[in-house]
């Protein structure tokens, strides 16, 4: 019973049906999920177009990379919130004469 729900949560993890973009924060001697098990999960999202981007914290057991890496890892959430909530729109000839129209 334990391996079927297992199972089932595991197969939606790795199907992930969310595409927005994903942070994978790493530590180089995680003994509970080992980076070749992170790295195939992140294979599998990007075949998809999902953006995935990881952070690989040197000597890092599990979950202590914000204790032991604390700028480091601040900086990878700034940056994921930035790429997630500041448009990255380029202005067109339109929004330019609109703007310009404006202003005279």
């Amino acid at each position: 019973m334990v391996t079927g729900k297992y199972k089932y949560i595991a197969d939606k993890f790795y199907s992930n049906h969310i595409n927005s973009p994903s942070l994978w924060l790493l530590g180089t001697r995680d003994i509970l999920v080992p980076e070749i098990v992170c790295e195939h999960v992140m294979g599998l999202w990007k075949s998809r177009g999902i953006s995935v981007n990881s952070v690989y914290f040197q000597g890092s057991n599990h979950v202590s990379h914000l204790r032991n890496h604390h700028d480091e890892y601040k900086s990878a959430l700034y940056q994921l919130i930035d790429d997630c909530l500041i448009p990255k729109i380029q202005p067109t000839q339109s929004t330019i004469l609109t703007q310009s129209s404006i202003v005279l």
